[in-house]
């Protein structure tokens, strides 16, 4: 029997293809900090965090807008709509090109800017955002192609989203880290990326005229206008989000040097497939929501919405727990003994990530209240300030991840609150706490092992991870089994998924 993918199943395809492209994201960090010393380690995260920084506010919500436009048109308007938001984003491209120019032209003319954090610990100084004068070539390509993936999901090929997101991964991380290895500079990386961003937006085009062959061609049933009105919100939203995810990195960026710099960003390194799930979840979920919503079936949306939380946290939960407990061997085995200073930050990240296992926003513009989400985001970002700011001062180095790992527990909260609203439910129905409680609670008895392995052996990073991320999944697993947490089900699909069998007939 064949037909569409299900929602379950896309989630699977779209996981998985977001797991394989962020370790190739992931991987990128491992390898520059063992080509490069501090000092530039610090300079490259900083120029990719000014560029994403940038990119992601120029692309003002657009690829999220996307999912929104699209669904449950016939495939002549989505062939045009999808045509006028790549003709948007090119525009926007140009203007983040424009940005990147100007911020790398009054760092090379004006050098005693950022001038802390361009120190290195021998006393001399470091470059720093010139480069970004020639990477503002990149997003004449990068902004346009970033609707593709959404794209394809809307139109049935969530296997080929997940490509494409591999594709992207892999040739952003071979354009930073090949000219590294053979010797050259950072003005070739950034050379390489530019090189490569024009090659892998030749794909957006390519997957516009596979998708829509053969289809008539009219005029958008939605003008500039209408989508701007429709994406600003969405990109606000985006705006105060990307601004509160980073907010701890330019703390560090502009109160410590280069090399401290370095140390934070190994630190708030993330597991890379770990954070990739609610996301790539909510992704393949937001159009049924939003069909479900749309005939005022709110119940019945929040359900699969709790119930995807609770599959997630299965997953999430054990893994991240994994690295709570082996933090020092995680630092000491993928980026040196160098950075064991970086081990505080990485587990105060683990910790913070242990919550993430929902897309709280995408339930909230599937709903038609587009504007709790900026509400929510302006109260996250409030909290992180508000916390962050004071524990920089008073402790130092690990005073932002504090900050962001405690400032998420009032923002659940509160999205939790939103969500309530533009539901017309109880906030009771929105977050399965105790679901999520129960998940946890196995995962804290199954670290128990690997905790007592890490104080009982000494041994080699590699075994230590090794044996304490063996002891703690396989008790996950029988606990988890043994009281019904983990269901039948969940191995059934866990074992489809691991055989790459989402989406297939049967």
């Amino acid at each position: 029997m064949s037909g569409k993918t299900s929602h379950a199943d896309q989630a699977g395809i779209l996981v998985l293809g977001r797991i394989l492209a962020s370790l190739a994201e992931g991987l990128v960090l491992l390898v520059i900090v063992r080509l490069l010393g501090k000092p530039e380690v610090g300079v490259l995260s900083a120029l990719l965090l000014v560029y994403q920084t940038v990119a992601l506010i120029m692309t003002a919500g657009f690829p999220a807008a996307v999912m929104y436009a699209l669904p449950a048109r016939p495939i002549e308007e989505r062939r045009a709509i999808a045509w006028r938001f790549t003709s948007i984003l090119v525009g926007l491209g140009l203007g983040a090109g424009v940005l990147l120019l100007g911020i790398g032209w009054v760092d090379h003319a004006f050098p005693e800017l950022f001038g802390s954090f361009k120190e290195t610990e021998e006393g001399g100084s470091a470059p720093s955002l010139r480069y970004l004068m020639l990477m503002a070539i990149f997003p004449l390509a990068d902004l346009p192609a970033r609707i593709l993936p959404n794209l394809l999901v809307i139109e049935d090929r969530a296997r080929a989203a997940a490509g494409v997101g591999i594709i992207k991964s892999l040739g952003m991380s071979l354009a930073t880290v090949l000219p590294l290895a053979l010797g050259m500079d950072i003005w070739a990386v950034v050379a390489a990326i530019d090189i490569y961003g024009l090659l892998y937006g030749g794909l957006l085009i390519s997957y516009l005229m596979s998708c829509y062959r053969g289809v008539d061609r009219i005029p958008s049933p939605m003008n500039v206008r209408e989508i701007f009105k429709f994406a600003i919100p969405l990109g606000l939203t985006d705006i105060v989000s990307v601004i509160n995810n980073r907010i701890d990195r330019y703390l560090i960026l502009l109160t410590m040097t280069v090399a401290v710099f370095a140390e934070y960003q190994v630190g708030a390194w993330q597991i890379p497939f770990v954070v990739t799930i609610p996301y790539a979840v909510g992704a393949a979920y937001t159009p049924r929501f939003r069909e479900l919503f749309k005939e005022g079936l709110f119940r019945e949306g929040i359900a699969i919405w709790r119930t995807s939380i609770t599959k997630v946290s299965l997953v999430v939960a054990p893994i991240t727990a994994v690295f709570i407990v082996a933090a020092e061997e995680t630092i000491s085995l993928l980026f040196t003994d160098e950075y064991s200073a970086a081990t505080v930050v990485f587990r105060l990240y683990c910790i913070f990530t242990l919550g993430r296992v929902a897309a709280f926003g995408s339930v909230i513009v599937a709903a038609g209240k587009p504007g709790y989400v900026l509400k929510a985001a302006f109260f996250s970002l409030l909290s992180n300030l508000a916390l962050s700011i004071p524990l920089v001062l008073l402790i130092g180095f690990p005073g932002p991840a504090l900050g962001t790992a405690l400032a998420f527990i009032p923002t659940v909260g509160f999205y939790c609150w939103c969500i309530a609203r533009a539901c017309g439910i109880s906030i009771t129905e929105t977050f399965p706490l105790m679901s999520y409680l129960r998940v946890l609670g196995v995962a804290a008895v199954a670290a128990v092992p690997a905790v007592a392995v890490k104080l009982t052996l000494d041994l080699d990073p590699a075994w230590m991870l090794a044996l304490e991320g063996i002891a703690l999944l396989v008790s996950y697993a029988v606990i988890g089994t043994l009281t019904r947490v983990i269901q039948a089900e969940d191995w059934a699909y866990l074992r489809r998924w691991l055989s790459l069998r989402l989406g297939t007939s049967s």
